[in-house]
């Protein structure tokens, strides 16, 4: 026997698909920021790209999106990419 399917279940499943795929781009924005970093620690895209997903990481917005620890993943990632977290 099928499941029906109500209006409101598509767009919880709309809402979470989209605040995973915010939060997974993000992450891996900032490991890709964090490689270009280690490379060149005067790449200043990099520094500030690191800054904008650390500030989204603490933020209500994300808090809204999701019930993680924005702090937890700053320091998950930056353990797992071997960084200090010294952008500036």
């Amino acid at each position: 026997m099928r499941r029906q399917v109500n209006a409101s279940d598509i767009h919880d499943v709309g809402y979470y698909g989209l605040a995973n795929a915010i939060i997974i781009k993000a992450i891996k924005d900032y490991r890709s920021a964090i490689k270009r970093v280690k490379k060149n620690k005067n790449d200043s895209r990099a520094i500030s790209r690191i800054n904008e997903v650390r500030r989204f990481l603490r933020s209500q917005y994300f808090q809204s999106l999701c019930d993680y620890d924005g702090e937890y993943i700053i320091e998950k990632v930056e353990k797992e990419m071997g960084y200090k977290g010294d952008a500036k």
